[in-house]
């Protein structure tokens, strides 16, 4: 058959398909079946490039469908089953509500995932058995999440000692401020939590997170700017201050390259690291790495445990070292001790010596090779030195380490507008620096072999020619490096006007050269090199950084134009995060084993001993068992099907023990410990539990496609009547 008649087929095929009447009368799941008909007919656009225009209207209409399903909930249980995915997904994703907002936050549909529904679903995850954090406002959130985060340390130590420790929120309300009004409409029945739900809710590790970061940043800045030391006032009596501190001068010692700070600092990056492995384990590579910050994050630790690693090396040779010289360097501080004591009045010591004297003795013991680890003058180490290297390193993880609290700004609405401003920036300078690039090679390599041979003039030669003396005619074009750093600072306005003038009088020394020399003899190569170089600055200053600057504005217009959209979508991306995150303990408690922890190894270990196949699942996200029901139903409106809705909320609580059907249920994908036997009879309850939420989904699904149809009906109706009219 003709390729032209295929394809003309299948994109009849797929207009058909993507109907918003065929999609609502023929699917279950109507919104979970948008988006993979969305995904599939992109992936059309992408390979059928005449035909992409086409494809790419239809995923549009199938994402419009979706978002008009999404607006007719009318209740948070109607939109709980709209957006929980089918009966046929995983285990661990069944009845889950954000599996199609994941997929819209994997996708990029900005408008999908900033409906107010969406959100309200996201928001009441996120926020959880903590919703008062939310709705307190001013002066009585700052009062609570202070008194809050106060407490935090003292719940992290409960937690890993008696993590079913019940704790009353409501005693924070009390004692702290009144309740504010919107809270009397909440269901406020069960006052006591254990520490293991409050500490897995999402804004709960959020806070911990964010908390342990900054302590995190706090400690980078007092390791940077020493502020550990203490400082040398000049005084007679200050005598002992300065022998310690012209001993650690001259000679290294352990503790200066392992701090106090730095060691608790290695706490702090082993724990990130952690961190990271179990978020690469439970997401996968793929979908892990698809985040930025996430990359920037591996990139940071791998240049601590570097850095730290040199510094480990250099502290076992500089302790090797110590013992080595441990008897001449007992008579060095003596001596030195003698010196710095002789010139202060409460020293008692008869005998005095000059500091000449240390200084002689101290260069004789540094002077050997095999001593060279204890020379603690950084001058006097070698350019490639364990610790120059580490400070390097260690530098460049710090820049990516205060880069990286970007990624918690959009919590907040001030902020969060500003920083997807500076990422879509940051992606635009990416794609300006491919074509700056090629320009940069371009005038590089041909400045560079222009002035090649100039590079290097022999200025004066010895009488018996064995001493020959060279200098550089061109400075600035010397070599490949000289010239991208002349041509780089030219663009910021740093180069004189006369560097693509050759300098002729550096010839004049060698000999004979006065009867050989020819009067500008450079000329054309001067001539040429000064209008390479005015085309360059006219180039990448007049027309490539004004087409970056044009490239930055017109993205942060559009930032501008949709920037509540664009904030709402960086807001769930970053909520997200959190609701699906299984730690609990922040970095670096995180290093510490929790009871929970133990109780799984222990249980697994028994398995494996057992030869069963471990049936453990871990509990993960916020473990809101409690107010399970009130989250899915609380807002459901009495309907002709409402005995099923209390037959359904009946098995729920016969059932709580139930792995599969706590999964099915579950709001916030939580995974029950529990698990009940293997007999007939649970596999029957089970069984009828799955009959029912199928039921329960399909009705209320049903009911919202019915109000869809209705909708779309009444639109035809009208236009048809607005066309009669005309």
């Amino acid at each position: 058959m003709d390729s032209l008649i295929l394809e003309q087929q299948r994109l009849h095929t797929y207009q058909a398909l993507s109907s918003s009447a065929y999609l609502a009368l023929t699917t279950s799941d109507p919104v979970s079946t948008a988006f993979i008909l969305r995904n599939e007919l992109y992936q059309l656009a992408s390979q059928e490039k005449q035909f992409k225009e086409e494809y790419s209207e239809l995923a549009v209409k199938c994402m419009d469908f979706a978002i008009s399903c999404v607006d007719l909930c009318r209740t948070s249980d109607e939109l709980h089953c709209l957006l929980g995915g089918t009966i046929n997904s995983k285990p661990h994703d069944r009845g889950n509500p954000l599996n199609t907002i994941k997929n819209a936050i994997q996708s990029h549909e900005k408008k999908f995932v900033a409906h107010p529904n969406c959100q309200h679903q996201m928001e009441n995850l996120f926020y959880s058995l903590m919703f008062c954090i939310r709705d307190f406002e001013g002066v009585q959130r700052l009062q609570f999440v202070i008194i809050f985060l106060s407490l935090l340390p003292f719940l992290y130590i409960i937690y890993l000692f008696f993590p079913h420790f019940k704790f009353c929120l409501d005693l924070l309300n009390q004692y702290s401020m009144p309740l504010p009004q919107s809270l009397i409409y909440r269901d406020r029945s069960v006052t006591k939590y254990e520490v293991t739900e409050i500490l897995r809710c999402p804004v709960t590790k959020f806070l911990g997170h964010m908390v342990s970061y900054l302590t995190f940043l706090i400690l980078i800045t007092v390791a940077t700017f020493r502020l550990d030391r203490t400082a040398i006032s000049d005084g007679e009596d200050n005598w002992e201050v300065r022998y310690t501190e012209i001993l650690s001068y001259d000679f290294r010692t352990s503790h200066v390259v392992m701090t106090k700070i730095q060691i608790i600092l290695l706490f702090w990056i082993l724990g990130q690291l952690c961190m990271e492995c179990k978020q690469v384990y439970h997401y996968g590579l793929r979908y892990f790495f698809r985040s930025y910050y996430n990359f920037m994050d591996w990139v940071s630790i791998a240049l601590y445990l570097a850095s730290y690693s040199l510094r480990i090396i250099v502290d076992f040779k500089v302790q090797a070292s110590m013992r080595q010289y441990q008897d001449v360097l007992k008579v060095a501080q003596s001596i030195l001790l003698n010196t710095t004591c002789s010139t202060s009045k409460f020293c008692s010591s008869t005998e005095q010596t000059t500091h000449q004297n240390y200084v002689n003795y101290r260069n004789k013991i540094l002077i050997p090779e095999s001593a060279y680890w204890l020379r603690g003058c950084r001058l006097w180490w070698a350019p490639d030195d364990p610790e120059y290297i580490s400070d390097c390193l260690f530098a460049l993880g710090n820049v990516l380490s205060f880069s990286r609290i970007s990624y918690l700004m959009p919590a907040w609405e001030l902020l969060g507008p500003l920083q997807i401003s500076l990422a879509r920036m940051v992606s635009d300078i990416i794609r300006f620096m491919a074509l700056f690039t090629v320009m940069v090679i371009a005038f590089v390599v041909g400045l560079t072999n222009l002035y090649w041979y100039f590079a290097n003039i022999i200025v004066s030669v010895d009488a018996q020619g064995q001493l020959i003396r060279y200098a550089s005619g061109i400075p600035s074009f010397k070599s490949t490096g000289a010239t991208f750093h002349t041509l780089y600072w030219a663009l910021f306005g740093q180069s004189s006007t006369n560097v693509t003038t050759i300098d002729e009088n550096l010839a004049s020394m060698y000999p004979g050269h006065e009867y050989l020399a020819v009067d500008s003899s450079p000329y054309i190569v001067n001539s040429l090199g000064s209008i390479l170089y005015a085309i360059y600055n006219a180039c990448m200053i007049i027309i490539l950084l004004n087409m970056l600057i044009a490239m930055m504005s017109k993205s942060f217009d559009e930032i501008q134009g949709d920037r509540l959209e664009e904030w709402k979508f960086a807001r769930a991306s970053l909520w997200l995060v959190y609701i699906d995150q299984e730690g609990v303990l922040p970095v670096p408690l995180n290093l510490l084993p929790s009871r929970e922890a133990i109780s799984s190894l222990l249980s697994r270990f028994c398995s494996i001993i057992q030869w069963k196949k471990p049936q453990i699942y871990t509990k993960h996200h916020c473990d809101l068992q409690k107010n399970e029901n009130a989250i899915i139903f609380s807002q459901t409106t009495p309907t002709k099907h409402h005995s099923v809705n209390t037959q359904f909320n009946q098995n729920i609580r016969k059932t709580h023990t139930t792995t599969t059907v706590s999964t099915l249920l579950d709001t916030n994908s939580i995974h029950s410990n529990e698990w009940t036997s293997d007999g007939s009879e649970s596999e029957n309850e089970t069984e009828k539990i799955l009959n029912d939420y199928k039921l329960h989904t399909d009705t209320i699904r049903a009911d919202v496609m019915r109000r869809y149809l209705f909708k779309l009906q009444k639109q035809k109706e009208e236009e048809l009547k607005s066309g009669g009219m005309k």
